[in-house]
């Protein structure tokens, strides 16, 4: 159930990162569609598009490193404390 969660939560937010970098690359980093040329060289556009791909990947990579990387170590105290039997378990046996 905890990982049906964190999918639709990851998806959900998956879904506003075209939009997002589109937005980016064109008030941040000056992408203009009109001066797309597929004959000429466009490498102003593509160093803007590069840009605001880049800035949204490295943002929410950051994040999930930060918010994931405590699980590590919580995990491991976790699993220990599974794998050792409780004192209900040892009456019962």
């Amino acid at each position: 159930m905890v990982y049906s969660f964190d999918r639709a939560i990851v998806v959900s937010f998956a879904s506003f990162g075209a939009p997002l970098v589109g937005i980016m690359s064109e008030k941040l980093f000056g992408f203009d569609a009109k001066g797309l040329d597929n004959i000429k060289d466009s490498g102003p556009e593509a160093e803007a598009l590069s840009k605001g791909i880049m800035w949204m990947m490295a943002v929410p990579f950051g994040l999930c490193c930060l918010c994931y990387t405590p699980l590590h170590f919580i995990f491991r105290k976790d699993r220990k404390i599974a794998i050792t039997p409780s004192s209900m378990e040892v009456e019962i046996a």
